[in-house]
């Protein structure tokens, strides 16, 4: 394997002949990281407390509001956990050997692969970002994990991969990973015209 290269801060690679391997990481900031933390922390003893509370409530009202902030809380408990983890252990993976592609993704100590066929895999694109929507620009927010910014698809598969990549990321990243399919396709048999 030839020595590790980046194209960002966040996206290495390494290709010889047979492999390909390309690892995107999460934007990653220390003050941040330390503000999501302690606000993770503040939320967890807040709801917990409040949850406590609710016991010694003896008006039904109250035990009613407790039970719809529970939801509230537990919705917003889950995000920012998931986040701080995808923040500090999250990454992505993709590797390309032995005419398959590999997407793996890691989150919450667990790893999701998918397997796409090198023959059947279409041109990486690069997906649109437009900050003027609010939905776009809310998932480039170091508090969201934000939106896959590249598909791979090939046949009725896709692979949607990295996640708040810089329009500049994402255009080097994809022309990397079209460059390695293009020539996979040129060293196989069975590849399309």
């Amino acid at each position: 394997m030839n020595e590790l290269k980046f194209i960002s801060e966040r996206i290495s690679y390494s290709e010889s002949e047979k492999k390909f391997v390309m690892a995107i990481i999460p934007y990653r900031n220390t003050l941040y990281m330390y503000l999501l933390f302690f606000w993770l922390l503040a939320w967890t003893v807040a709801g917990i407390y409040i949850m406590l509370q609710s016991v010694y409530m003896p008006d039904k009202k109250y035990k009613i509001f407790s039970f719809i902030y529970f939801f509230f809380w537990i919705y917003f408990e889950w995000m920012a956990v998931r986040v701080f983890h995808w923040r500090k252990w999250g990454k992505e993976v993709l590797v390309a050997e032995k005419g398959r592609l590999m997407y793996e993704k890691r989150i919450f100590f667990k790893v999701k692969k998918v397997y796409l066929d090198l023959n059947l895999i279409g041109e990486c694109k690069v997906i649109p970002l437009d900050e003027k929507k609010w939905s776009d620009f809310f998932t480039t927010s170091y508090w969201h994990i934000g939106k896959e910014r590249m598909e791979i698809s090939a046949g009725p598969k896709k692979i949607l991969f990295g996640y708040q990549l810089s329009n500049d990321e994402a255009l080097k990243a994809s022309k990397m990973i079209n460059r390695r399919i293009n020539s996979e396709h040129k060293k196989s048999p069975e590849s399309r015209a």
